[in-house]
């Protein structure tokens, strides 16, 4: 499994990486940080969408090149944080 990690949900930027780049077939798993009683909301192409906390993509493919957008609720924070990394094969 190839990490993508989504960092301290406190600092401006929330990724690891403004783009990450997988090898074709290979499992990916997204990460948030942990934030005691958050949601988390997971979207990206070809449909993508997961409210684990760290999905895993079982074999990334060229359908899923592209944007994957976390948004982390949680009543610490008073509103939904997001970010966003970009995914090439």
């Amino acid at each position: 499994i190839q990490p993508v990690r989504i960092l301290d949900l406190q600092t401006a930027r929330l990724v690891a990486a403004s783009a990450y780049t997988a090898c074709a077939g290979s499992p990916v798993q997204l990460f948030a940080s942990y934030l005691p009683n958050a949601t988390y909301s997971w979207a990206g192409p070809a449909g993508f969408s997961s409210t684990a906390q760290n999905p895993v993509i079982p074999a990334i493919g060229p359908q899923h090149v592209g944007v994957y957008t976390v948004t982390v609720t949680t009543s610490a924070c008073g509103q939904p944080v997001t970010d966003s990394t970009l995914l090439t094969v």
